[in-house]
C-alpha cells in the first residue's frame, strides 16, 4: 500500500467515525459550504486549493480557499451547495464521478452570521479541472508539505494582522481555510492514535 493510499484510508476512517459539530442557524444565519478535494498520489495525499479572483464585493477576494460558497434558494442542503459550487468554480462534478467521503464540523466566518459546512471529497489523480472566472488559479498541495506558522503577518485590506497560517512556498493559507485544514489534520491524527 502506498503512502497516499494509507493516508486516504486514515482520512476515510476518521470521517466515518466522527460526529461533526453542527451549528444551529438562526433567522440571521447564512449557510455556506466548501469542499476539501483530495487526490491520492502514490507518495502523498494532495489537497486542491483555489485562489479567488480579485473582486471588490468579495470579502475573501484574492485569498487561497477551498471551492465553495453560499447556499442558493434552490439548494436543498449544504451538501447540494458544495456540489454545485465545486462544479461551477472548477468544472468538477462530484455527484457523478467522484465521492464525498464525509464532512468536518461547521465553522463560522469573521462576518459572524455565515455558517460554513466543510465537506471532504476524493477524486482520481487524473481529474480535469476547468476553473471559471471566480477562480484566479488552482493548485494541488501535498498535505505533508504544508507548514504551520504562528503569528504570521497577513496583509489585508484593513492593514496587517498576525495570524496562524499554513505556508507552502510563497503561498499563505490563513483564516477559515487554515481552520478547516486544522480540523482535517486533527481528524487524521486522532484516527492514527485510536
Amino acid at each position: 500500500m502506498s503512502q497516499g493510499e494509507s493516508k486516504l484510508q486514515l482520512l476515510e476512517s476518521c470521517l466515518k467515525k466522527s460526529r461533526p459539530l453542527r451549528i444551529e442557524p438562526n433567522a440571521q444565519s447564512v449557510l455556506a459550504a466548501v469542499v476539501a478535494v483530495v487526490r491520492n498520489m502514490d507518495d502523498s495525499l494532495d489537497l486542491l486549493f483555489i485562489r479567488r479572483a480579485e473582486r471588490a464585493e468579495d470579502p475573501w477576494s484574492g485569498q487561497i480557499a477551498f471551492p465553495g460558497g453560499r447556499q442558493h434558494v434552490g439548494d436543498r442542503s449544504t451538501l447540494e451547495t458544495a456540489l454545485r459550487e465545486t462544479k461551477e468554480e472548477l468544472g468538477i462534478d462530484l455527484s457523478r464521478h467522484d465521492r464525498i467521503i464525509g464532512s468536518l464540523g461547521d465553522t463560522t466566518s469573521h462576518l459572524g452570521n455565515l455558517i460554513i459546512t466543510p465537506y471532504v471529497a476524493c477524486v482520481p489523480n487524473t481529474i480535469e479541472v476547468r476553473p471559471n472566472a471566480e477562480v484566479a488559479e488552482y493548485f494541488w498541495i501535498p498535505i505533508n508539505s504544508l507548514r504551520k506558522v504562528d503569528n504570521f503577518p497577513i496583509a489585508t485590506r484593513g492593514g496587517a494582522l498576525l495570524r496562524e497560517a499554513y505556508i507552502f512556498g510563497e503561498r499563505v493559507i490563513w483564516g477559515l481555510t487554515a481552520r478547516i485544514i486544522d480540523d482535517l489534520l486533527n481528524c487524521m491524527k486522532s484516527a492514527r492514535s485510536a
